[in-house]
């Protein structure tokens, strides 16, 4: 598990990584969170987000559960 991420939600992967990723087409790159398909995760992802930050706050954000 990297630095302030939590495990994976769905799977409990503790296996979860910060990724980069430009397109061609794109002039800003794109930030997202996943879980490790090949450590044995789920490969869940943040989804896309303009900052790392944003995509490690989405990644880290749990509903609360209530009875």
């Amino acid at each position: 598990m990297m630095d302030g991420l939590k495990p994976c939600p769905f799977c409990g992967n503790k296996n979860v990584y910060r990724y980069k990723e430009r397109l061609p087409s794109d002039t800003k790159p794109q930030y997202q969170v996943i879980c490790d398909w090949n450590s044995g995760g789920c490969g869940s992802s943040s989804g896309y987000w303009e900052s790392m930050k944003e995509a490690t706050d989405a990644w880290n954000r749990r509903c609360e559960v209530t009875e």
